[in-house]
């Protein structure tokens, strides 16, 4: 469990390294701007999101899984479908983030929802897939 949470917690603190210099560059400081630029960059965001999403397609893993040795496969332990991966396990997900002061909690939800007895979250069962050491 705790290598799961580390590998979030790295996948997350890569995003906020790419992501947060680029918001304030274009805020200039001004944090009363910040949500518009936010949404500007949501391109880059995605771009980010494409690649980690390229390489957890080749290998099941994200970058901070694979620094935890971890890895994302289907349930019947194949290599989970690109298309399962995006529109099951991340895309639902990342759009109900967006949504203003619910997103925090819907984050904390997913992270909760880890601690099960089988150790799935909702985008697991959702997805039908199941994280694995290495």
């Amino acid at each position: 469990m705790k290598k799961r949470l580390a590998a979030m917690a790295i996948d997350l603190g890569i995003l906020s390294i790419i992501l947060v210099p680029l918001v304030l560059t274009l805020t200039r400081g001004d944090s009363e701007s910040l949500w518009p630029y936010v949404m500007n960059s949501f391109p880059a965001w995605l771009l980010v999101v494409g690649g980690n999403l390229f390489i957890l397609d080749s290998s099941g893993q994200t970058l901070g899984k694979r620094v935890m040795k971890l890895k994302i496969v289907a349930d019947s332990g194949a290599k989970a479908p690109f298309s399962r991966l995006l529109f099951l396990r991340y895309l639902p997900f990342l759009v109900l983030l967006l949504i203003p002061y619910a997103g925090p909690l819907i984050l904390v939800a997913l992270v909760i929802s880890i601690f099960r007895e089988d150790r799935r979250g909702i985008h697991d069962r959702l997805s039908g897939t199941c994280v694995v050491a290495l």
